[in-house]
């Protein structure tokens, strides 16, 4: 038999698992630790194997203390860690959710100490950068970076680390073989208990995509700028919900301002420019248009810098949107 007191006890008629265990524990004359396990809301223990019962799925753990007294009995005590289990499992399995969500994410991961030296890369970042992971630590991971990105962004990584402060950038990346791969690159510091840095954890985007698509936009649009330039065609657009305006570099031309220069309203426009006698015209034909959305095309006479007087063909429409209210202005002059 065994007795034993404490906060829950390995008694004679008690738990057989726990004396068990006890017996067991006390062979060698001196203090040690055993497990053993109990069904959640039971009285009837067994003893099991370390690590052969998880809490939280109808077991408790005890953590078992015992001694031989000398006079043929053992005296022990059990402890409940069924809590301290519960919380290492949680731990676990939180690990390894992060473990999967690093391998799998469709982001670049990286991890760094205080003075921005690279400690961990996810499979991701290695696909940008073209390098092992071996090469990518300590200040290895610039060698993934485009020639002509590397300069500058090396010199703003480490400026930002040395600062605490968030780094965001967008840059290349070129692996050995020539690929490139436009990322937004996004880093926040790590902080420890007393506020202090620890390091940084930042991620990769790729944006190459949406890069691409910029750079043939801007192709088009330079296009559009020449053909008009030749055809001495201007273009003209204003969102009517925002009332952002933008004009092509002929239309600044066409009315007597340089490209880029500050853009001046409707009316200042006709009464500057425009001949007095087209005026009126002119300006209700604008109003009717922006306001009830009625397309005008007409022929006014311009007042050019040097006295003389020229003449200008404009026509405009009107966009709605899929409720049918007036979104946006457009047109063109020649």
């Amino acid at each position: 038999g065994v007795r034993g007191r404490g906060r829950k006890a390995c008694a004679v008629g008690g738990p057989r698992g726990a004396s068990d265990a006890a017996i067991a524990a006390s062979s060698s004359g001196r203090d040690r630790d055993a497990r053993c396990t109990q069904p959640a809301g039971g009285r009837n223990t067994e003893a099991k194997a370390a690590g052969s019962a998880r809490a939280g799925y109808g077991l408790r753990e005890y953590a078992v203390a015992a001694r031989a007294t000398g006079e043929g009995r053992t005296r022990g005590i059990d402890r409940d860690i069924t809590s301290r289990k519960q919380a290492l499992y949680a731990l676990q399995e939180s690990e390894e959710r992060f473990r999967l969500l690093v391998t799998h994410a469709p982001v670049g991961i990286f991890q760094t100490d205080c003075q921005g030296e690279c400690l961990f890369v996810n499979p991701r970042w290695l696909e940008f950068a073209g390098i092992s992971s071996s090469s990518a630590m300590g200040k290895g991971w610039a060698k993934g970076l485009h020639p002509e990105d590397k300069e500058q962004v090396f010199r703003e990584w480490y400026d930002a680390a040395a600062q605490g402060r968030e780094f965001a950038m967008e840059y290349r990346f070129c692996t050995p073989v020539g690929k490139v791969t436009w990322v937004f690159g996004n880093a926040i510091a790590i902080y420890n208990q007393e506020q202090k840095i620890t390091g940084y954890l930042g991620t990769l985007t790729d944006i190459t995509e949406r890069k691409l698509a910029e750079d043939k936009l801007r192709w088009t649009e330079s296009v559009l700028q020449e053909a008009q330039r030749i055809a001495k065609i201007g273009s003209f657009t204003r969102d009517l919900t925002t009332n952002e305006r933008w004009w092509s570099e002929q239309f600044y031309r066409i009315i007597n301002l340089n490209p880029g220069d500050a853009m001046p309203d409707v009316e200042t426009i006709i009464n500057t420019i425009v001949h007095p006698q087209d005026r009126s015209r002119l300006y209700h034909m604008v109003i009717a248009c922006i306001e009830r959305g009625i397309p005008y095309e007409t022929e006014v006479r311009l007042l050019r810098p040097d006295d003389s007087i020229g003449s200008v063909f404009i026509c405009a429409r009107v966009e709605r949107d899929s409720q049918g209210k007036l979104r946006r202005y457009y047109g063109l002059a020649q």
